[in-house]
């Protein structure tokens, strides 16, 4: 799909990112403008195993895509989801599920499309 917005938005390639805490295992973006949106990245911190195996994401409060991430604990590469596109500003990802029973969830990187 077209869209005005691909950007890689907090990048910091193999450094950590964010660390989720369980109790409030969410990632907030807040654009500086609405945009289209049409899928995301998710690069897994490859310094610990506590990687997110499902997930909700939230465009303006509305749920626009939820799943797994399947085998990201024996090959944790970037997992790439798309949907189709929604104009929003407010992006919510939530970890619905880690590996390992893990206490928090670490993101090297999240990547808007």
């Amino acid at each position: 799909p077209e869209t005005d917005f691909s950007v890689e938005y907090k990048d910091l390639g193999k450094n950590l990112l964010v660390s989720l805490p369980l109790g409030n295992p969410v990632y907030e973006l807040t654009l500086d403008k609405a945009k289209n949106i049409f899928g995301f990245t998710y690069v897994p911190y490859t310094g610990a195993n506590n990687h997110i195996t499902r997930y909700e994401l939230y465009v303006d409060g509305a749920k626009v895509s939820e799943g797994e991430f399947s085998n990201i604990e024996n090959n944790p590469i970037p997992q790439t989801k798309e949907f189709p596109a929604v104009s929003g500003k407010n992006v919510k990802f939530v970890a619905t599920g880690t590996t390992e029973k893990a206490k928090s969830a670490d993101i090297a990187a999240f990547i808007l499309k």
